[in-house]
């Protein structure tokens, strides 16, 4: 035997098991994340209806307050989709009139603004957000717990 076919019989075992493990991974798991299951999860609506939206707005706007323990005139409006920015979102009205010190600051109105069912931003309202929106008593709004 030559000195070059001793060398050439050496890396057929090489390239014989190079190709066996490229091939292995067609068949079976890699340990990569399979990509084709990523594209298959379901996509969230972004205007999904904001179902428990007074516990939601309430958790939000809670921490947000000074002194949430003495509210009163507490009011709120159903989700309604409204125009934002070139897109739609779920927007709920809120009315409450806060204490500091020893007296009431006067009614304020808000808006949630949701994004898959979700409280996004809560902003100071406007005619354009909350002109035409329906309230109805809030009381979870002025309960202490």
């Amino acid at each position: 035997m030559t000195r070059r076919a001793g060398r050439l019989r050496g890396v057929a075992p090489i390239a014989v098991l190079a190709a066996m493990l490229a091939l292995g991974g067609c068949g079976g798991s890699s340990g990569l994340p399979d990509l084709t299951r990523e594209r298959e999860k379901a996509v969230v609506d972004p205007n999904l209806f904001p179902s428990d939206f007074k516990k939601k707005v309430r958790d939000t706007l809670r921490p947000t307050l000074t002194n949430w323990k003495d509210l009163k005139d507490g009011a709120i409006s159903e989700p309604v989709l409204k125009p934002l920015s070139g897109t739609t979102r779920y927007v709920v009205c809120v009315r409450y009139n806060e204490k500091s010190g020893n007296a009431y600051l006067g009614v304020k109105e808000s808006a949630a603004i949701f994004l898959s069912g979700e409280v996004t931003q809560f902003v100071d309202s406007t005619r354009e957000l909350c002109g035409n929106a329906i309230f109805q008593r809030f009381p979870e709004l002025e309960a202490n717990t």
